[in-house]
């Protein structure tokens, strides 16, 4: 592989130079502008030779050996960059193409995978991250019913209506023994059109078993059947594209507003018959003025896979309440147990033979399937977000009055003499605060304990007050800065060398995983704004080296000054106080770095208008939704990221997702679809 420069005086002329040596399959690495005009880095695959060889017609590199070093050094760094996007990429890809792979042969539609792989995270590369990333999405699309025994069996009329074959008989007999059993024969009766396939069983449980006529209004039956906690009625079974479909809604109509439909599903059943056969009876129960929300798995040791009944529930939107037991169990009915469903699903998946990394990617996901992840990132981040409630409240309406954040364990500051950024809780993470109630706290007195971020060494004034209060503080250097070592004057670049090694510390940097190489020395420094009379500081000078995090690639170095314990906070002065509470800082610190480019930002896009106060907020939570490593945040990464057409997970892509996500919600809303 080789890496080539080439120089055009326009960007016509550099392309044409590019495609005369490498073709048009060069991979552009770089595209400046320079004093010598259009300068062109590219990458030629599969092409052997030195890195910084050049072709007959590729400008040299150039002469001077200050300019050649130079020029090396940035070729070599944007090698290092292209080398590990290549990686990330083909990790991912792998990743994507593997779980693809499997999802078909556990029976997802194209459709439904595409959907899935919309939200995969960059962070789940390997079988184990991905089975449990694929556990937690199924899980969350699967909604199963709480407590059914009480919500749909205590008491009332139910109907169970389904295709022939669904095993609907069974579930009525299964339903009924479990009635009987907790609440006596006598609470529950069957009632049906068909009375005869029951009746044996019906005695053997001891049941009452009504035969029904289909001229015979369904009211005047379960008036006499009032005696009864529980009536469950055996509905005639009909396919999907059955007239008669029209007048059983009817008839059932007539059991009064007690009734509640329960459709009876064959488990085993292919996903296209499962969605036509469930939307065919939703529209005739809705056009008999009934809600059809309820389902029951029939015939469960039947299905072969799982994932068609899973998908069909998932689209319509039907509450799962039980699933028939296989004949080695009795045969009877298993309150809906998500878990075992997912982990049956996904072992099911994982039993895929011959899966390769030649599987092609699924079909693009439909606009339903994105209204579905849309609302799931909207359920995640009202349920995690850390003030999302009140975001989402303001988006709406900008003037809405929003609840005090709260204390902040941490408060960075852009400028100490301007109100602070934002609050940081104990994780070093923004705090969700809108509107002024940040800087009011502030100005009437702070809060107690909280620790302060500063841009720079603070001056004498600075130094005093925050002496006054008791406060912590860390501030970042310049590598210029000069303080005092063993009675000399040196720069903090200087002194680096001469830290303690501490642990290394793992952070998130400019949208990467990153290694903080952390040493410490304590020095002295003067006090600006003293007067006349130089006021001596005491601190421990924290020197930071960051590297990559899988390549050991060096990212940047960062100095900090923080008082020494002991002066300021009590303890020894001679040791370097509370490991734990500095790294703290120094990560709280590091990760607020981008934080004002990213408020910002988030302020151009909201470009003054009504929600212009939003961007701080919306800063924050995108900060924080980049730096989270739990499970929940992962999965909210990748459904956020997913609507925002895949972007590489960063604070930065995090915000424009959010904006993607507002804006999709809000255009549900113009075109008056239920929102999610």
């Amino acid at each position: 592989m080789s890496v080539r420069r080439f120089l055009g005086a326009n960007s016509r002329e550099a392309m044409g130079r590019l495609r005369a040596v490498l073709g048009d399959d060069a991979l552009i690495l770089a595209n400046r502008r320079t004093a010598q005009g259009v300068e062109i880095l590219a990458l030629a695959e599969g092409e052997a030779g030195d890195m910084a060889r050049s072709a007959a017609t590729a400008e040299p590199a150039p002469a001077a050996a200050g300019d050649e070093a130079a020029w090396s050094q940035r070729l070599l760094r944007e090698v290092q960059g292209v080398r590990a996007l290549i990686g990330d990429r083909g990790e991912a890809g792998a990743a994507r193409r593997r779980l693809a792979a499997r999802l078909r042969h556990a029976g997802f539609s194209d459709g439904f995978a595409a959907a899935l792989l919309d939200t995969l995270p960059a962070e789940c590369r390997n079988t184990a991250d991905t089975d449990a990333w694929l556990s937690r999405q199924l899980t969350a699309r699967l909604a199963v019913g709480s407590d059914p025994e009480a919500t749909l069996l205590e008491r009332g009329v139910v109907a169970l209506v389904g295709a022939p074959g669904a095993g609907k008989r069974r579930v009525a007999l299964a339903l009924a023994a479990r009635h009987a059993q907790r609440w006596g024969q006598r609470s529950v009766a069957i009632v049906s059109q068909d009375a005869a396939p029951l009746a044996e069983a019906a005695a053997t449980l001891g049941v009452a078993l009504y035969p029904a006529q289909p001229d015979q209004p369904l009211d005047t039956l379960t008036k006499q059947l009032g005696g009864h906690a529980l009536v469950l009625i055996d509905a005639p079974e009909h396919d999907a594209g059955d007239p008669r479909l029209a007048t059983l809604m009817a008839w059932l109509r007539g059991a009064g507003p007690r009734l509640r439909p329960v459709l009876v599903l064959d488990a085993g059943a292919q996903g296209v018959s499962l969605e036509d056969l469930i939307e065919r009876y939703r529209h005739a129960a809705r056009d008999a003025g009934l809600a059809l929300d309820d389902a029951i798995a029939g015939r469960r040791d039947a299905a072969a896979r799982l994932a068609p009944l899973l998908e069909s529930l998932n689209r319509a939107g039907l509450w799962l309440h039980f699933a028939a037991a296989s004949v080695e169990q009795g045969g009877g009915l298993d309150e809906a147990d998500a878990d075992a469903l997912i982990n049956t699903i996904v072992a099911q998946a994982s039993a895929a033979p011959g899966v390769g990394l030649d599987a092609s990617p699924p079909a693009a996901p439909p606009l339903l399937a994105q209204g579905r992840t849309l609302a799931l990132a909207l359920a995640g981040l009202r349920r995690h977000g850390h003030g999302f409630g009140d975001l989402e409240r303001a988006w709406g309406d900008p003037d809405a009055v929003t609840a005090d954040p709260p204390p902040p364990a941490m408060l960075a500051w852009r400028d100490v003499s301007t109100p602070p950024l934002t609050g940081l809780d104990r994780q070093g993470l923004p705090v969700a605060a809108l509107g002024p109630a940040l800087i009011d706290g502030v100005r009437a007195g702070g809060w107690p304990g909280a620790a302060h971020l500063l841009p720079a060494p603070p001056d004498a004034g600075c130094w005093r007050a925050l002496h006054e209060t008791g406060s912590d503080w860390l501030a970042t250097a310049r590598p210029q800065s000069q303080v005092w070592y063993r009675g000399e004057r040196h720069r903090l670049l200087d002194l680096a060398a001469w830290g303690e090694p501490t642990a290394p510390l793992a952070v998130r940097y400019r949208g990467r995983a990153a290694q903080l190489r952390l040493s410490m020395l304590p020095v002295a420094g003067e006090l600006r704004g003293a007067g006349r009379t130089p006021l001596c500081g005491l601190f421990n000078a924290w020197f930071g080296e960051l590297r990559d995090a899988d390549r050991g690639a060096l990212l940047g170095r960062r100095y900090w000054l923080r008082p020494r314990p002991g002066v300021d906070h009590g303890g020894d002065p001679g040791q370097g106080g509370d490991e734990s509470a500095v790294l703290a800082l120094l990560s709280a610190q590091l990760g607020a770095e981008g934080l004002a480019a990213l408020q910002q930002r988030a302020a151009q896009r909201l470009a003054g208008g009504p929600r212009a106060s939003l961007a701080p907020a919306l800063a924050r939570l995108a900060t924080r939704l980049d730096s989270e490593d739990a499970p929940w945040a992962v999965d909210l990464r990748g459904q956020l990221l997913g609507l925002a057409g895949g972007r590489r997970r960063s604070a930065t892509g995090l915000l424009e997702a959010l904006f993607t996500l507002f804006e999709f919600r809000d255009a549900l809303a113009v075109l008056q679809w239920p929102a999610p």
